[in-house]
């Protein structure tokens, strides 16, 4: 009887200790997939990491993805089904499972092959400005599919960027980093000078800007889509500079958990929340605001060359140039000729005269040049070549011929 006793015992502890086993090995097949699964599950690599072959690293909004293939290319996916919108080689390496790509300490996001040769870094033929020490950086997918080396809000380099691009609650947009509308028309950009804009692709127009005035030239300005939904512009100071409630224009200041900022495809910046615009850049701002603001905007390019036919504030522009780039900065387009810009806006006496009207001279009858009026009687224009862009008296280049009103 008790060696019944003992064997029964030594067979229940056999079975004891067989479906433990069985539930260990159950558990570690489990475990393991949501383990691997975990490991690719990235939001950002920091200095020293690495990123192995067909390991994921997502943007925030988990809208696109960027994997290493065992071709050796680097490319970044759409997630919702998986098609390739960029890729750093056009030509594939040969197959191999040992690749990676790694976030350097000088600050180089690289690609190595299985025996750690370099065969692609983001300074790669001198494109981009990463070599350097690079403590802080760390690489990033970026909810418009593109992914950049970014430190401290600065990017220091950036693949090319997909259309439809958005930003999210506490996303942010680097210095010189281009999200475009779902068109690719138009993109917005935060530029070096802080002002942030909106650009027509096919030639680099500007169609909005933020701040009627730039401020000084750097490069740790960026925009951030805040907790309360409003879109924002910082310099590297962390210093408020502008956002879409400025001056009481936008109806963002409420709590934005659902807000996004995107480029629409007819070139308007625009706060969304749920299908509905709380905010967006064809706002119209007070006319006396405005007014002034197109006065400001054109006094900042005084001393600039007049040169015929130009079309650059900066490198050069005839007057009536001058006026139409000067307006389309403000979202007006107008013809490129003085003769035409005198019928593009409504005629008006020398007495009603306001700040960014039009005035117009003439060699006889023909129309031969225009300018802005500034009040007090001065006006700014693109004179000629030896003067370029002045400030004068409203007759130093003759006696006006006409008037007309753009702004109403």
């Amino acid at each position: 009887m008790k060696r019944y006793h003992t064997e029964r015992i030594k067979n229940m502890n056999k079975g004891i200790f067989k479906k433990f086993y069985i539930f260990v090995i159950l558990v570690l097949i489990l475990y393991m997939p949501l383990k691997a699964e975990a490991a690719v599950d990235k939001q950002e690599l920091q200095i020293g990491q690495v990123l192995k072959v067909n390991e994921k690293l997502y943007s925030s909004n988990k809208a696109y993805y960027m994997m290493l293939q065992t071709d050796g290319n680097l490319g970044v996916f759409r997630t919702q089904d998986n098609v390739p919108i960029y890729a750093v080689f056009s030509a594939s390496m040969a197959q191999a499972d040992d690749y990676y790509a790694k976030l350097q300490a000088d600050g180089n996001f690289a690609i190595y092959d299985g025996n750690h040769k370099l065969i692609w870094y983001t300074n790669h033929n001198g494109v981009g400005i990463t070599n350097q020490n690079g403590i802080n950086n760390v690489v990033r997918v970026l909810n418009d599919g593109s992914f950049a080396v970014i430190s401290q809000n600065k990017c220091l380099w950036e693949s090319q960027a997909d259309a439809g691009g958005r930003l999210n609650i506490g996303d942010t947009l680097c210095i010189n980093h281009k999200m475009y509308s779902s068109n690719r028309a138009y993109y917005m950009m935060l530029q070096t000078d802080g002002n942030l804009g909106v650009f027509r692709t096919q030639d680099n127009v500007a169609v909005y800007a933020a701040l009627s005035v730039s401020m000084a030239q750097a490069d740790d300005y960026y925009a951030k889509l805040q907790t309360d939904g409003n879109f924002a512009i910082y310099d590297g100071n962390h210093k408020l500079i502008w956002y879409t409630n400025y001056n009481g224009v936008g109806i963002t200041n409420q709590n934005g958990i659902n807000n996004i900022v995107l480029v629409s495809d007819d070139g308007k910046l625009k706060v969304m929340s749920d299908k509905e615009c709380l905010w967006s850049s064809d706002v119209k701002l007070p006319p006396n605001l405005l007014r002034t603001n197109i006065v400001d905007f054109a006094k900042q390019y005084v001393g600039y060359p007049y040169v015929y036919g130009g079309n650059s504030l900066t490198q050069g522009v005839d007057c009536s140039g001058f006026v139409k780039c000067v307006y389309e900065h403000f979202g007006y387009h107008l013809s490129r000729t003085s003769a035409s810009q005198y019928n593009d806006g409504i005629h008006i006496a020398r007495e009603q005269l306001n700040l960014g009207d039009l005035v117009f001279y003439a060699s006889g009858q023909n129309i031969s040049h225009v300018a802005i009026y500034i009040g007090n009687g001065q006006i700014i224009h693109a004179a000629n070549e030896e003067y370029g862009i002045i400030i004068t008296s409203i007759t130093w280049p003759g006696t006006p011929y006409g008037y007309c009103k753009i702004v109403d």
